[in-house]
């Protein structure tokens, strides 16, 4: 497909809460991950599906 989207990242103000909400709409475990000094849940994906991330973002 072309321009087909692959990656999001969707910014949350309470990582912890939007982990448990994604996880109960998606019915499947939404992952949480340190990567160095970053930490964010990993949308459920396989190697071929579009997926995204949920990322901690300060409320607007």
């Amino acid at each position: 497909m072309k321009n087909q989207i692959v990656w999001v990242d969707i910014p949350v103000v309470d990582l912890d809460r939007a982990i448990a909400f994604y996880s109960a709409i998606l019915d499947d475990a939404v992952e949480k991950q340190d990567v160095g000094k970053f930490t964010f849940g990993v949308l459920p994906h396989a190697t071929t599906n579009v997926s995204g991330c949920l990322v901690p973002s300060p409320a607007a």
